[in-house]
């Protein structure tokens, strides 16, 4: 790309080697200016450089253990409960439901109540006030991160997008006053004599209140923690949509292991603030399918396209292969997993590939060793499948993987079933104008559904 050798990786086991294997070689970023612009020098989380990363994801991995994010229970339950309120009142004045703000303001408002204990009154118009200061300057981002910006690649071409990037400066400078008026209120009133409420509180402590550092590590939990479950979710509604006979089996699922007239939690007369359907392995373990179905809709479209980048230290010698120093090496997330070379019918919106592949898995090792042993003695023609078809762990990996993954990831899996399951147990859902809505994609640093209406009908 430019002036950077690139190498582009679609295959299993080169991720493997290069993500976990050779982490330590493939640990840093690149230092491109955009990258550069956004981490105020490389100072946050997503994209310092070790040993600063190192510390960083030390001090923020404790607020996401699975302990950690189960006491988020009554968080996420009360969000989830404020959406299924708005999208019953669609259902009862009939009219269309643009997904987007409403389940990004949901997304939004538990990352803010996690990461410094702010929330974004759910009687706030999603046009107005926190939601409204933060949603452009957000999408602007994003935008601008996702796009070709090919003065990151050229530096001949870098002057040509002054413009640009000043105007990306202003956007990142809107978020930055946002946070560091929080920051403030933080420092002002923080109690060195009880537990840190929140990370922002954890931060100030751990650094010395190094003020660029926990400003920046903040705005990675408010741009990236609230976008990329928001979009899956949104991706999720598409798919349920256009695929009604998989919605009524999600649905019947839900209401033969909750309704349950003998659990108040779970009964269907229930009054307006109570939540009926909660999340962990008490939840999960009775919706196999609704499980599946999220699964395949990471699959299908995972939040982002290609992983961020990394680059190689030394030189390297990967599965044969010489990647040279200073290469930027990037993961193929979707190529992965949209790839005939390694699945059958990708394209397709298939959740019971998850289900099979579940009942299987315990056989997968044996099954590996006989593909193995056939490889050895059929050439790559017509018949050839590679040794990972169809391993949907493998090629599925939407949270990236090795020590530099998600670092929230037991959070955005809590987030996805609580939502999606209270959905689909509430209402029934459909495209506003009864056709097939557009799956393609809108692509940007994450994946989003093109703009669409949904109607919303209330189950009884």
């Amino acid at each position: 790309m430019g002036d950077y050798p690139t190498v582009v990786i679609t295959d299993p086991d080169h991720v493997n080697e290069i993500w976990c294997k050779q982490f330590q070689n493939f640990v840093n970023r690149p230092h491109f200016k955009s990258l550069d612009q956004f981490s105020s020098g490389f100072k946050n989380l997503s994209f310092s450089d070790y040993p600063l990363w190192s510390e960083l994801r030390k001090l923020v991995a404790v607020s996401f253990t699975k302990s950690k994010v189960k006491g988020f229970s009554n968080l996420l339950e009360t969000q989830t409960n404020y959406l299924i309120k708005t999208m019953n009142n669609y259902s009862i004045d009939n009219k269309p439901f643009n997904p987007k703000k409403y389940i990004h303001k949901l997304t939004l408002n538990i990352v803010c109540m996690i990461a410094f204990s702010k929330e974004i009154n759910n009687d706030e118009d999603i046009n107005e006030g926190d939601m409204a200061r933060l949603t452009k300057p957000k999408e602007m981002i994003f935008k601008h991160l996702g796009s070709s910006n090919l003065g990151d690649f050229i530096e001949l071409l870098r002057p040509l997008y002054y413009f640009k990037n000043k105007k990306f400066g202003d956007r990142l400078m809107e978020i930055q006053s946002y946070i560091k008026e929080i920051y403030d209120d933080h420092l002002l009133n923080l109690d060195l004599n009880n537990s840190p409420k929140d990370i922002m509180d954890q931060l100030i402590i751990s650094t010395d209140g190094k003020e660029d550092i926990i400003i920046q590590t903040c705005i990675d939990f408010l741009i990236a923690g609230s976008d990329t479950v928001g979009v899956t979710i949104e991706w999720f509604l598409v798919y349920l949509s256009n695929n009604p006979t998989i919605q009524e089996t999600c649905f019947k699922e839900l209401f033969n292991a909750f309704n349950n007239n003998n659990n108040n939690n779970t009964n269907r007369n229930h009054d307006e603030d109570e939540k009926i359907i909660g999340f962990g392995d008490e939840w999960s373990n009775k919706t196999p399918f609704l499980n599946a179905c999220i699964k395949e809709v990471m699959r299908i479209k995972p939040v982002t396209s290609l992983s961020l980048p990394r680059i190689a230290i030394d030189d390297a010698f990967v599965n044969g292969y010489r990647i040279p120093k200073g290469t930027q090496v990037i993961q193929n997330i979707y190529g992965l997993s949209n790839s005939d070379h390694f699945l059958n019918d990708p394209l397709t919106f298939n959740p019971y590939r998850w289900l099979e592949y579940e009942k299987l898995k315990s056989f997968q090792k044996d099954l590996q060793k006989q593909q193995l042993e056939q490889q050895t003695k059929l050439d790559c023609g017509e018949n050839y499948k590679h040794k990972y078809f169809n391993d949907l762990d493998k090629i599925s990996i939407p949270f990236s993987t090795g020590r530099r993954g998600c670092v929230g990831v037991q959070l955005g899996e809590a987030e996805l079933y609580i939502v999606c399951a209270n959905i689909i147990y509430n209402f029934k859902i459909g495209s506003w104008d009864g056709k097939i809505i557009n799956e393609m994609e809108d692509f940007g640093i994450t994946i989003h559904p093109s703009a669409h209406n949904l109607k919303i009908s209330k189950r009884k």
